[in-house]
């Protein structure tokens, strides 16, 4: 759901081969910080790590637009990208050393600062 709320309007300013581009660097960012930091947990399936750099590019480019948290309660996007990124390294945490779980976190934290290297760099913005 993410990916297709606020995908497309950074597709937009960035063109599609950018926006694809960016979307794989989040990507390959969460699969390293996941073979770095949860070694053992197995098998690593999904793109949520591009779905967490979208957020973030989203938030860093339009950080007063607001959106509304479960579809409920409503905050700017910088609030809300901070609490995800708060709650994914609190539980990131919680689930280090045990086997399995289901989340990644620590992947989408990797997917978090592997876009912040892209908009820190001066061609990302």
């Amino acid at each position: 759901w993410a990916l297709w709320a606020f995908g497309p309007r950074l597709e937009r300013v960035w063109a599609p081969g950018r926006f694809a581009a960016f979307f794989l660097w989040c990507v390959a960012g969460g699969a390293i910080a996941h073979a770095l930091f949860a070694e053992g947990s197995g098998l690593l399936v999904g793109a949520s790590a591009g779905v967490f750099g979208v957020l973030v590019a989203y938030a860093w480019r339009w950080p007063q637009q607001e959106a509304a948290f479960f579809g409920i309660v409503p905050m700017r996007m910088r609030t809300l990208v901070a609490l995800l990124i708060a709650v994914n390294v609190l539980l990131g945490a919680l689930s280090t050393g045990s086997p399995g779980g289901g989340t990644a976190y620590l992947a989408h934290l990797g997917g978090v600062l592997a876009a912040a290297l892209w908009l820190l760099w001066p061609a990302g913005t």
